[in-house]
């Protein structure tokens, strides 16, 4: 529904133009005789097209209305109607909730600009079957973190999300290009420290599966296998990974580059040290709905680098 009315919006704006734009020609052909003859007519019918360009416009002035109250009759929709979908599960919101809540974002940016908004329409894509993920579990070889294969067969196989939004689960495949998928199924190995990380780091590593594109080489990534199974960690192109955080370091005293370095290394060093502090998927992806729409939220290393 809500993808639906997302692009029927858009096609609504490019329709009201195309229409503006072939009646204006057709002004033009229609007199075209009689311009031929009386190159004066001409300013007359600059006047009808300038006049019908007040309609189009008056037309084109309605799409806020008519987004936001479609998107309202969604917002209700998914929220008085019941779905097929099962509401139980490991977590604790429900895919109406999810959906309605991704309405009502989508109520409060009816011009999609907000960061990745154009992308994801705050929309989420129809959910993975169970045969599809059965089969990409077998492939590699061990069972993917319980509440992202939830997500995956409960609220949706990409869509709406962080960054430029969840990739599907063939989207974040194709990231591995011609290299094997079976390295998700081998544990991934976290740095011990920031003095120990690699300088551009194999991407995607071993045991880690990629989840949403921020741009500029930035990535989030879900740990499928080894000693952080199931948390969230960020990769920035050129260096190694980090474990995502809702804490940013302190810059309060830095005043150079080197400072806030080292800031976000006393930070990242503290995060490595505890694994009490990280994210798993659910954690990450309520923090974006709880922070959206608003300032972009980027991984922690492109805060900080």
């Amino acid at each position: 529904m809500l993808a639906f009315e997302c692009n029927h919006s858009v096609r609504f704006a490019v329709v009201v133009e195309v229409l503006y734009v072939v009646d204006a020609t057709s002004l033009v052909f229609y007199h075209s005789a009689n311009l031929a003859t009386d190159p004066s007519l001409f300013g007359q019918v600059f006047e009808q097209r300038h006049d019908r360009k007040h309609l189009y416009a008056f037309i084109t002035s309605l799409l806020p209305f008519y987004t936001t109250t479609s998107f309202m009759f969604g917002y209700l929709r998914t929220t008085l109607l019941p779905v097929d979908n099962q509401d139980t599960g490991p977590v604790a919101m429900s895919p109406n909730q999810v959906t309605a809540l991704l309405a009502e974002m989508r109520l409060q940016d009816p011009y999609l600009q907000k960061f990745g908004a154009a992308t994801h329409c705050y929309t989420l894509q129809p959910c993975l079957p169970q045969r599809r993920l059965d089969e990409f579990e077998k492939a590699i070889g061990t069972m993917i973190p319980e509440d992202y294969r939830d997500f995956l067969l409960r609220f949706g196989d990409g869509g709406a999300g962080p960054g430029y939004g969840l990739l599907s689960l063939g989207n974040s495949l194709r990231e591995f290009g011609p290299d094997p998928i079976q390295s998700i199924g081998r544990p991934f190995s976290p740095p011990a420290s920031t003095s120990a990380m690699i300088e551009d780091r194999a991407y995607p590593e071993d045991g880690l599966l990629p989840l949403a594109h921020v741009g500029c080489g930035h990535m989030w990534m879900l740990v499928v296998t080894g000693s952080e199974r199931g948390t969230i960690w960020s990769y920035q192109a050129g260096r190694d990974y980090e474990p995502e955080s809702r804490e940013l370091p302190d810059y309060s005293l830095a005043t150079t580059a080197q400072q806030r370095l080292e800031a976000n290394n006393r930070l990242t060093n503290a995060l490595l040290s505890d694994p009490t502090r990280r994210l798993d998927f659910w954690d990450w992806y309520t923090d974006w709905i709880g922070r959206a729409p608003g300032p972009a939220p980027l991984p922690r290393t492109a805060v900080s680098r």
